[in-house]
């Protein structure tokens, strides 16, 4: 593998280009242009430049403003990739609208695995989007969200799609003003996904109660391990 990621942030803007270039030619398996000040046009132009580059498995974005428009202008483009497994767009300024979006075209990547969309402005619409989508996914085995909001009614809504993804394995979504109902009601849709292994509801205002519940609900699942209440 030729990461791509080291002294990225020593990297002038203008290098962008270069570096892409590079990663094409060489036939880089990552690349991470995270805080580079890309706008939605600009992570399009990324996005579109990247099209022959059939060997990338990482692509990090995170902390640029793309917004919602430039959110589905880049998966419009990424989903084609042959070999793409894992897409991080944390702190992107996403809201609902980008959240269904990308979720469509993404849904269509032949071998995407991970999927992080944590720290931006995510709420109920939004992972509910997300989840009737990715339900459709043969492929998605995590999806990152935490600090986002989509409350007791996302987490459900989230969960209720995911248990029909057949491969999917771990739901970040700590921090996300979820209480005793919503994670007992993430925990008891997910208890039915074939694969489910791992949920992580850290930093939400769970109580005792809502952490024994959703623990019973998570007891007789098939391949379950790990559920995370710190």
């Amino acid at each position: 593998m030729r990461p791509a990621s080291a002294g990225m942030a020593q990297l002038r803007a203008t290098d962008a280009a270069s570096l892409i270039r590079r990663a094409i030619d060489e036939g880089w398996e990552e690349l991470a242009l995270p805080g580079r000040g890309l706008d939605g046009a600009g992570a399009q132009a990324v996005a579109v430049s990247l099209r022959r580059a059939t060997r990338l498995k990482r692509l990090v974005l995170a902390y640029n403003p793309i917004r919602d428009a430039g959110a589905e202008a880049v998966a419009r483009e990424l989903w084609r990739l042959p070999q793409l497994e894992e897409l991080h767009l944390s702190g992107c300024h996403l809201g609902d609208a980008g959240a269904g979006a990308l979720a469509r075209e993404m849904r269509q990547a032949p071998r995407l695995k991970r999927l992080k969309l944590d720290s931006n402005n995510i709420g109920v619409a939004g992972a509910a989007a997300a989840g009737r989508e990715l339900r459709h996914s043969a492929t998605i085995e995590e999806i990152v969200l935490q600090h986002n909001h989509i409350g007791d009614e996302g987490a459900g809504a989230l969960a209720r799609e995911l248990s029909h993804a057949p491969n999917f394995r771990k739901l970040r979504i700590e921090s996300n003003n979820i209480h005793a109902a919503g994670a007992a009601a993430a925990a008891r849709e997910l208890r039915r996904a074939p694969r489910f292994e791992e949920l992580l509801l850290d930093d939400n205002p769970i109580d005792d109660a809502g952490a024994a519940a959703a623990a019973a609900e998570l007891r007789h699942a098939q391949n379950f391990e790990h559920l995370s209440l710190a």
